[in-house]
């Protein structure tokens, strides 16, 4: 399908012209000439701009077009709906906990609370509400069911009452809900002078959905206020060669198709700390992107992501998140290039999570990590010096991952202070050099060098089963409860010991 460019021209005509002299001066004299631009204006702008929604067009300039930007901004704010949402009166029956040892409401008036004799009343006051007693329940029974409620019956059947009157209800607070709006913005360039802070209830998309809307700023910063609701809040299609920050624990953002190559872009401002909570799908940053950065732990969803830069996805930080299929790197005939360095939790703290298909360089996936590593690697690729390289307390979960390009001092090589008290498990694992100088307890199935295992030692619970030593061996053996079992050495001779 072609695409008409904006500047393209049409004549028509109006309906009340007969259309079958074509070419007659009567003819000519009623056309009028429209470009694709007004097209879209007419099409696109009405049904797009609404009662919670704005939509901001490109008009002149990039700096012209960036104080459109914020007036839009502004308009979408003043179309963030607040509702007001009564107090309501909640049977007692009507509340259930699951595992739980107490019920807490509250009632109105209460002066004689009579329950089951399994169940204990506490009455307190409410401290802002004369009228309004906290009823504390408690399980007080040596046995009871896992689930229990607390329903309106006593054991000889009558009603639970409050000073001989029927069960009471138990009030919800009156709330303020707020209703978010959309900004809606035109494909075209904006320039803005200062910082685009996004900081209230306002979604902001590319109309098209893609990373069309460029803006050029100092940094666009995301901060609390567009958080301050259960409501989810979306940003799409943002095209920056700056910074993009975002504030600590928002979990309810989603960025789709955005770009922003400053850095810590999809993390915390530089020197900051805190967790990137929200959602991130095909979106591209660069250096200690994705939560990277000291300090940062990258507990969000993070799909289909890139990262041209190193320290990304939780690098110099911490990870508790979800990751699939990012990285940013080109995998092809066994060789990476373009993946960045010391991503996926290198040089953390505590690396933790899951990673699917994800591809780094080398250092990456828990490499030089100072803490504890609980993670699962799943199909993931990385290069040298990456996948337990130098951990202190590496007790993670790897299958099918591999170590491309020269793949040297992988899965575990050079555990520090032997990481003795750890329990990694490594499944179909192929790197060049595999556990190199280090005394391990972790267990690897089914895991291949292409070269070696130099200085390999499976000490107590440690196990390399149905693995093969490499081109040259040099796995230096078992110690403790440590075993080999039905692995081929250099010469392809099946070793069991220990």
């Amino acid at each position: 399908m072609a695409t008409i460019p904006n500047t393209q021209k049409f004549h028509t005509v109006k309906g009340t012209v007969d259309t079958v002299e074509r070419g007659s001066a009567q003819f000519s004299m009623d056309r009028e000439t429209y470009t694709m631009q007004d097209i879209l204006d007419t099409v696109i702008h009405p049904g797009v701009e609404g009662s919670n929604s704005v939509y901001v067009t490109p008009a002149g300039t990039a700096a012209q077009n960036g104080v459109l930007l914020l007036a839009g901004l502004t308009d979408a704010i003043a179309k963030i709906v607040s509702t007001t949402v009564p107090s309501s009166d909640i049977a007692m029956n009507q509340y259930s906990q699951s595992g739980a040892s107490s019920y807490v409401g509250y009632a109105v008036n209460a002066v004689q609370f009579s329950v089951e004799p399994q169940y204990q009343a506490t009455f307190l006051p409410d401290g802002t509400t004369p009228t309004q007693v906290l009823i504390t329940i408690n399980w007080v029974g040596n046995a009871g069911p896992d689930t229990f409620e607390f329903d309106i019956t006593d054991l000889s059947g009558g009603p639970i009452t409050i000073g001989g009157g029927p069960v009471p209800l138990f009030p919800t607070p009156a709330s303020t809900q707020l209703t978010p709006s959309m900004l809606i913005i035109a494909p075209g360039d904006y320039s803005i002078a200062s910082d685009f802070i996004l900081n209230n209830l306002v979604n902001v998309t590319s109309l098209t959905g893609q990373a069309d809307v460029n803006i050029s700023t100092s940094n666009v910063k995301i901060q609390s206020g567009a958080n301050n609701s259960s409501h989810p809040i979306s940003i799409v299609g943002l095209n920056l060669t700056t910074s993009l920050w975002i504030e600590s624990n928002l979990s309810n953002l989603t960025f789709k198709n955005c770009k922003a190559l400053g850095t810590n872009s999809f993390s915390i401002e530089p020197s900051g700390t805190g967790s990137i909570a929200g959602t991130f799908e095909d979106c591209t940053g660069d250096f200690r992107s994705f939560g990277g950065g000291v300090g940062v732990t990258a507990s969000g969803l993070f799909i289909r992501c890139k990262a041209t830069g190193s320290g990304a996805f939780g690098g110099k930080g911490s990870t508790s998140g979800y990751f699939e299929h990012c990285g940013g790197a080109v995998y092809t005939q066994g060789n990476l290039t373009g993946a960045p360095a010391g991503s996926f939790g290198s040089e953390g703290v505590t690396v933790n999570g899951y990673f699917y298909y994800c591809i780094g360089s080398g250092s990456s996936f828990a490499s030089q990590n100072t803490g504890a590593t609980g993670a699962e690697f799943h199909y993931c690729k990385a290069g040298n010096q990456s996948f337990g390289y130098r951990n202190t307390n590496n007790s993670g979960k790897y299958y099918n991952c591999s170590a491309t390009n020269s793949g040297n001092q992988c899965f575990g090589s050079n555990a520090l202070s032997g990481d003795t008290a750890a329990n990694a498990r490594y499944y179909n694992c192929t790197a060049n050099v595999i556990a190199t100088n280090s005394t391990l307890s972790s267990q690897f199935y089914n895991c291949h060098a292409g070269s070696n295992w130099a200085g390999y030692i499976a000490t107590n619970g440690g196990l390399a089963y149905n693995c093969s030593f490499g081109s040259v061996g040099n796995q230096g053996g078992v110690t403790g409860t440590g075993k080999y079992r039905n692995c081929l050495d250099s010469s392809f001779a099946i070793i069991n010991a220990g």
